[in-house]
Formats: structure tokens, C-alpha cells, sequence
């Protein structure tokens, strides 16, 4: 039983490592997307998926360690929250339930502020965007005027369609 409960915890910190590494890589992504830094914003974004790949495999880890939980206790699998597993191994293994709730109160401001930047950086999309959507009307709107001209007098004239010579050479 020891050895399940020091490898459950071992999951919840490659856990918290994983979105450690997450939440740093989006506040760098912030700071690229502030700078206007393409390359680099793909490249993290390339960075952040692996990290994401890291973080699935290790909750399926964790998935089966739940599941295997479920057995010793006797609960179903659905129910064995973290916070109810912590409940059951405190009573035999005080130091190691009070590990995981650790890992567990890691993982949920990390989760949150992940989430905050990513909103964040999300809001900064939708921002340029905005902009980029503006300056394009902008330019269609400048295209599609017709010069106008005005006389000497300072009404409006059609414009002529007719070539003018505008000079002669000697």
C-alpha cells in the first residue's frame, strides 16, 4: 500500500512540475504576443503542446492510480475525488495525506493563474484582431473613394476622363 501512495504522489508532482512549466510558458507567450514576436509565439505554442501531452499522460497515470484506489477503499471511481482519497489515507499515513494536499493546493493556483494569463493573453488576440479588422475597413473604405475635384470656385466637378496633358517637353 506504502508503494501505491508514494507513487500517487509522485504523480501529483510531475503534476504540478508539468503546469509549473505551463504557466511559465504562458506568461512568456504574453510577453511574445506584446512584442509582436511570431516565431516565437510558435515556438511556444509548439512547447506548450508537448507540455499538454505530458500533462495528459500523467493524468491518465493518475487516472489508474484513482482506479486502483477505488478497489483498497471501496468506493467507486467516480466518487474518489482527491480531496476524498486524502480523507482516507489520512487516518494510516498522516505525512503523505498531508503531501498530497499539498500537491493538490499547487495545482489549483496553478491551474488558476494558467487560466488568468491565458484569458489575458486571449484578450490581447482579440484586441489586435480588432485593430487589424479596423485599419482593413480603414484602407477598403480609402479605396473606395473617388478623388474628388473642385473647381476654381470650390464646388464639386466630375472628375475628367479624358487624358490632360499635363506638360510639354522642348
Amino acid at each position: 500500500m506504502k508503494k501505491t501512495i508514494d507513487r500517487f504522489y509522485e504523480i501529483l508532482e510531475s503534476l504540478v512540475g508539468f503546469h509549473r512549466q505551463l504557466l511559465d510558458l504562458v506568461r512568456i507567450e504574453k510577453e511574445a504576443l506584446i512584442q509582436a514576436e511570431l516565431k516565437k509565439v510558435q515556438e511556444l505554442t509548439a512547447a506548450k503542446e508537448v507540455i499538454l501531452g505530458s500533462i495528459q499522460q500523467a493524468e491518465l497515470d493518475r487516472q489508474k492510480m484513482v482506479a486502483e484506489f477505488s478497489v483498497i477503499y471501496k468506493i467507486p471511481k467516480k466518487d474518489l475525488t482527491l480531496s476524498q482519497l486524502i480523507i482516507q489515507v489520512q487516518g494510516d499515513y498522516p505525512k503523505e495525506a498531508e503531501q498530497y494536499r499539498s500537491a493538490m493546493s499547487a495545482m489549483t493556483i496553478l491551474i488558476q493563474r494558467i487560466t488568468e494569463q491565458s484569458k489575458e493573453s486571449s484578450a490581447l488576440i482579440e484586441k489586435s484582431l480588432e485593430h487589424l479588422s479596423n485599419m482593413k475597413a480603414n484602407v477598403l473604405r480609402e479605396q473606395g473613394h473617388k478623388n474628388e475635384v473642385y473647381s476654381k470656385s470650390g464646388n464639386k466637378v466630375q472628375p475628367s476622363r479624358e487624358s490632360r496633358l499635363l506638360s510639354r517637353e522642348a
